[in-house]
């Protein structure tokens, strides 16, 4: 099946999407109104229009940012001049903890796919947070664990797997983390991303990505519109995840 022209539900600029995210996932939406208050507080909202840099690499850690709307991208540049695309950030994720927790300069450029808001809170007064909120340090912490551990994932699955099952693999991890319910058991992915950052996130050609998607709108297990994707059939998808490389 594909796209008719209709929308694909779960729209990224919409409100009711936003808020879905915002209260599935990430950092923020696991504080209590109390820690969000005090970090209201000790913070200020920042605005980026797509195409911004909200983090540079080899930068200072002076902040620490969690993002209320929008999507962002992790990247770092190789020695080659290309850049590499290392993680999707979204609603309740946060941005700049680990440059802030070892004291070096920042990794990676983290740069908006569409328009963020985000609550900016300097580095400084995020460690007083932390110190006096010991339920905040402990969700932190959770969450750096799990992306250490996603991006150890990332890493093994790619050697010796096959590009269709890296993508499989990723748009199902995209829409365990940011899915949005559509009919008929459907999964909208509300991530602004092209063929080629899908690409550069399984470390595959934007060719490798463009011929997956083609074959699996045609058996209908997808559906595209320009940057959007509609998970018709998960079971599908999962099989192709879960099958043997030949």
């Amino acid at each position: 099946m594909r796209f008719n022209g209709e929308p694909l539900p779960g729209r990224v600029d919409g409100n009711s999407v936003q808020e879905t995210l915002a209260n599935r996932h990430g950092f923020w939406q696991a504080l209590n109104e109390s820690e969000r208050t005090a970090l209201r507080a000790a913070g200020r909202i920042r605005e980026y229009a797509a195409g911004a840099l909200l983090c540079s690499q080899g930068a200072d850690p002076d902040h620490v940012l969690i993002i209320l709307d929008g999507w962002a991208k992790v990247t770092a540049g190789r020695a080659d001049g290309h850049e590499v695309m290392l993680a999707i950030r979204g609603p309740a994720d946060t941005i700049g903890e680990s440059g802030w927790l070892n004291g070096r300069p920042r990794s990676a450029n983290v740069k908006a796919l569409n328009r963020v808001r985000a609550l900016a809170v300097p580095a400084e007064q995020f460690a007083n947070f932390l110190n006096g909120h010991a339920h905040a340090a402990q969700v932190l912490a959770r969450v750096m664990v799990g992306r250490m551990d996603d991006a150890d994932r990332r890493m093994t699955s790619q050697v010796g797997t096959s590009g269709p099952k890296l993508l499989a693999l990723l748009l199902l991890d995209l829409a365990e983390r940011y899915g949005v319910d559509g009919p008929d058991s459907a999964v909208a992915l509300p991530l602004p991303l092209t063929q080629h950052e899908l690409a550069t996130m399984i470390g595959r050609a934007r060719e490798t990505v463009a011929r997956a998607l083609t074959v699996w709108r045609r058996d209908g297990v997808v559906v595209t519109q320009r940057m959007r994707i509609l998970i018709t059939d998960p079971d599908a998808l999962r099989e192709v995840a879960e099958a043997e490389d030949d």
